[in-house]
């Protein structure tokens, strides 16, 4: 079951950057070829400057269409960003999405659903649209190199009030966004299949997934101009500085929102999540839906993809089954690994997981496969902010994390690494005869291979305290 929730009225918001003049001119198919055929936007050149080797400058006639390229890469550029020149303008684009990931992650996150999106709208559908995923620049967040859209100056995850953030980030990913949006439209508007930038701008939509989703949303209603088609933000949360630049400037239209949440989510509260919508109510249309079950940390669902196919064919009017198969659209969404990371070996880990076991405080093989790192001695509550980031980004969840030390609570002595024995069995251990970690978690001490009536008094006393029995000793010493 998915629970539906509504808000919506009247609109609002506004950014304040200009954007050329020339942008309401429909750019013209024949104009642009000289820029694709250069591969780059063309610099501006005065009649001053003459002609260049191989004949005199082509004036590009394109109605703002290059200035429109050449002011998306230098903002994307300001922001971070690395921008490709867009393609040679095609009668059969019809839409375009502009996908934006979340913290710590990369464009391809979205490459699973794009192949959910195409099973269910078809090749001719998917070739309609220009499916241009962005990838964020690595910003500082908590001490650490990430990739991030903007920067958090504090982490109050799972608390019901947001985070402080850096308004420079976001200022100049905000720019960035509008300069594509302005971009994209007017690219399809060279197609010839749309009259005005509003009806371009509707086939605009702004996808985002967790901080991405709340870029989208403020670049969305920060605009100064038509308002794209649609936002979809998964798992994500409207920004206190969108709310506040809502209250500057009222819009005639409202922007169309799908905003989907989990109800388990423990990094955007469901509170602070349906708080922070109801701010921004007089300026959307609003969708919100909330999965059962669904928490912050799994990286795809189906029920979420299905909800934002329904949501775009809606927008655009695609065509799509009558009912989707769930069970189809999950077999396509990459699962979340079921074993624990405690499990596994360091060799077993992706680079991506070593990188985060680094950040974690864990130095290497040695530290992660006889887990001898000071952190992983601590329950998850006693993590720090920048801990609990890493250890998720390797996998772990907090029942996951603290599994290993209940189980070595209930573990008696001789069922734990030397590193897990309290003191006490420590000093027992040493009464045994076994003085490291070596000696105890490979079998090397001489010890081992005694038998158990060779034993002095004091070493039976601490094998029994240790849970060894005389039967298991003399088995052990057999094998």
């Amino acid at each position: 079951a998915v629970h539906a929730e509504g808000l919506g009225s009247a609109g609002t918001s506004l950014e304040h950057i200009s954007p050329p003049a020339s942008r309401d001119r429909q750019p013209s198919v024949a104009g642009l070829q000289t820029l694709w055929h250069h591969g780059k936007p063309p610099k501006a050149q005065s009649k001053a400057q003459g002609c260049r080797p191989g004949g005199p400058v082509a004036e590009v006639n394109d109605g703002g269409m290059t200035e429109l390229i050449a002011e998306a890469r230098a903002a994307g550029k300001a922001a971070g960003l690395r921008l490709k020149v867009p393609p040679k303008p095609d009668t059969k684009l019809k839409a375009s999405f502009i996908m934006l990931h979340g913290l710590g992650d990369w464009g391809q996150y979205f490459d699973p659903i794009k192949e959910a999106f195409t099973t269910v709208f078809g090749d001719e559908v998917m070739d309609s649209i220009r499916w241009l995923t962005l990838d964020a620049p690595e910003r500082n967040l908590w001490g650490e190199r990430m990739t991030a859209w903007f920067e958090y100056v504090t982490c109050r995850c799972g608390e019901p009030v947001e985070d402080d953030i850096n308004m420079t980030s976001l200022l100049a990913t905000r720019a960035a966004i509008h300069a594509i949006m302005r971009q994209e439209a007017a690219l399809l508007m060279a197609t010839g299949n749309y009259e005005s930038e509003e009806e371009a701008m509707s086939h605009v939509l702004l996808i985002g997934t967790s901080q991405g989703g709340s870029a989208a949303l403020d670049g969305a209603l920060t605009f100064q101009g038509p308002p794209p088609g649609a936002v979809l933000q998964l798992r994500s949360l409207a920004l206190g500085a969108t709310i506040k630049e809502l209250s500057k400037v009222k819009l005639s239209h409202r922007l169309p929102l799908l905003a989907v949440s989990g109800d388990m989510d423990e990094t955007f509260l469901l509170e602070l999540v349906r708080k922070q919508l109801h701010s921004i109510d007089s300026a959307v249309h609003l969708v919100h839906r909330v999965i059962p079950g669904l928490n912050h940390d799994t990286s795809y669902n189906a029920q979420e993809v299905v909800l934002a196919i329904e949501f775009i064919a809606n927008k655009l009017g695609f065509e799509i089954p009558e009912t989707i198969d769930h069970e189809e659209i999950d077999k396509l969404l990459p699962k979340d690994d079921p074993d624990s990371p405690w499990e596994k070996y360091w060799d077993d880990l992706t680079d991506e997981q070593k990188m985060a076991a680094g950040r974690l405080g864990v130095s290497g093989s040695k530290a992660w496969n006889e887990c001898s790192a000071k952190v992983m001695m601590k329950d998850w509550e006693n993590l720090s902010t920048i801990e609990r980031f890493a250890a998720k980004q390797i996998g772990f969840k907090p029942d996951s994390w603290n599994s290993r030390n209940a189980e070595k609570a209930k573990a008696i002595g001789k069922e734990k690494r030397f590193v897990d024995l309290s003191d006490e069995e420590k000093a027992l251990a040493k009464k045994l005869g076994v003085t490291g970690a070596n000696a105890w978690d490979s079998g090397t001490a001489p010890v081992w291979s005694q038998a158990w009536k060779k034993l002095t008094a004091n070493q039976k006393a601490a094998a029994l305290a240790l849970g060894y029995t005389e039967s298991e000793w003399e088995d052990d010493d057999d094998e």
